[in-house]
């Protein structure tokens, strides 16, 4: 596994029309582009993301020059919230999530077994990730990591807020 690199001029510029349309405590964690379509997935800090906010957000992307400079005046913009079980591949993913309860799924490369575990992501950098589980602290490798998810236990807690 590896993560997928997102333009952080982007995210900023973003994240201040967010800011500026008086909406507080939301992060853009992930851009993705397909022709004209850009989706664009958000997290809002200690709450649950709604389709009222992603209705919001996207009114705002799509009426914005900034965001016609940024990917064209045809592209159709889709906010989208990071969904239950949501597959992390971006650094900005880790940055925001770091502290998260996520499900980590990998192998090591002397033996053909896949392990699981449900953790807290406590770091992440070149080399890896560490996460916390009730028993260890443990250091995985991008090499050996199949797939990190959010939790959906994680996601279920966030919504009850």
């Amino acid at each position: 596994m590896f993560l997928r690199k997102i333009n952080m001029d982007d995210i900023s510029v973003l994240e201040k029309l967010i800011i500026d349309n008086g909406i507080k405590d939301t992060a853009v964690v992930d851009i993705k582009r397909k022709g004209k379509w850009v989706e664009i997935t958000i997290f809002r800090y200690n709450l649950p993301v709604t389709v009222e906010d992603c209705a919001e957000v996207t009114r705002i992307f799509s009426n914005s020059e900034e965001v016609s400079n940024l990917f064209g005046e045809d592209c159709v913009i889709a906010v989208a919230s990071p969904g239950i079980g949501r597959k992390l591949t971006t650094s900005r993913e880790m940055e925001i999530f770091t502290g998260q309860e996520i499900i980590a799924t990998w192998n090591k490369p002397d033996d053909n077994i896949l392990y699981k575990t449900e953790a807290v992501l406590t770091n992440y950098d070149e080399t890896g990730i560490t996460v916390q589980n009730k028993e260890n602290l443990l250091k995985l490798t991008w090499q050996d990591i199949k797939s990190i998810h959010l939790s959906e236990k994680e996601e279920k807690i966030r919504g009850e807020l």
